[in-house]
């Protein structure tokens, strides 16, 4: 959805831009968090028993609140963006794309280019 806002974003440039933002933030967040969770699914299944498993727990601890951290704001971000019933939001974008063809306004092809 993010690429696909980017595209339409010359309909409504403020708005879709900000969504499109909002988008790339939560995958960004997300993205951390799967990062943290296979560190931490390595750490824990390792062999090793050496200064690992003296010190490996205070990393884990770390890793965990982390990832919730992660976690908690992109689903901050997700309610925000998911707050609206899909149909509606697919009624404003088509509210907006007709209104844009209405304008004299460049084709959306050279809009896109500036």
């Amino acid at each position: 959805l993010w690429y696909e806002l980017r595209i339409l974003r010359p309909i409504n440039p403020v708005v879709l831009k900000n969504l499109s933002d909002d988008l790339r933030a939560m995958a960004n967040l997300l993205g951390r968090a799967h990062d943290l969770s296979f560190l931490g699914d390595r750490l824990r299944g390792g062999n090793e028993k050496s200064e690992w498993e003296r010190e490996g727990h205070k990393l884990l601890a770390v890793i965990e609140v982390s990832q919730g951290d992660l976690q908690r704001g992109a689903a901050e971000l997700a309610e925000h963006f998911f707050a609206e019933r899909p149909r509606d939001f697919g009624d404003r974008i088509a509210s907006w794309l007709k209104d844009w063809e209405n304008q004299t306004a460049p084709s959306l092809a050279e809009a896109l280019v500036r």
